[in-house]
């Protein structure tokens, strides 16, 4: 991890505590978009509930989605979706400490080289001084944040609202437009 640039006091910060977390390996093996036939996968995420509530939540952050659109070109409706399916809006975040979960599915080898590249990720994060070790918590696969997208991609191409304009109020909906931002041409920063 030195070589990649991450400094001796960063390591121990990551990695004095850290647990293997054997509920994120059963998890990991059994995730129902790998486990499930696509469709009865699609019945069980996409509820004609969750679409209602999605148009409802698109309505609440069009601003965002908008202004998401016209920087990435992916349209409004599919980073709600995006939202929805992963976080079911913003209401399952997740609770696993983001360096222990990631270290877990680094060690177990299912996903190795991936784990290990967003475990990389997580501490160049936590180096910057970002995040604390303590705040970064998030899915049982370490993703952070309302849509459960990979840590790598998080800080170069994550839509700033302190940057890109948006207002933040207390209380207002926040819907990440990371998946915007992932799906977007690689030229689109």
């Amino acid at each position: 991890m030195q070589a990649a640039g991450i400094d001796e006091a960063t390591l121990r910060v990551a990695f004095d505590d850290v647990q293997y977390l054997p509920r994120v390996v059963e998890l990991d093996r059994a995730q129902p978009e790998f486990t499930r036939t696509v469709w009865d996968y699609l019945d069980r995420a996409v509820t004609a509930q969750r679409v209602a509530r999605g148009q409802d939540k698109l309505a609440q952050v069009r601003s965002e989605a908008d202004a998401a659109a016209a920087r990435y070109g992916v349209p409004p409706a599919i980073v709600v979706a995006i939202w929805g399916i992963e976080s079911n809006y913003g209401d399952h975040t997740g609770n696993a400490p983001t360096i222990d979960a990631l270290a877990t599915l680094g060690f177990d080898g299912r996903r190795e080289g991936w784990a290990r590249g967003q475990l990389l990720a997580a501490l160049k994060i936590l180096q910057s001084g970002d995040i604390p070790r303590a705040n970064m918590i998030g899915s049982w696969a370490g993703a952070t944040a309302g849509a459960a997208q990979p840590t790598r991609r998080r800080r170069p191409r994550t839509f700033s609202r302190a940057r890109d304009g948006w207002p933040i109020s207390p209380g207002a909906p926040r819907c990440s437009c990371r998946p915007a931002s992932m799906l977007a041409a690689p030229t689109a920063s």
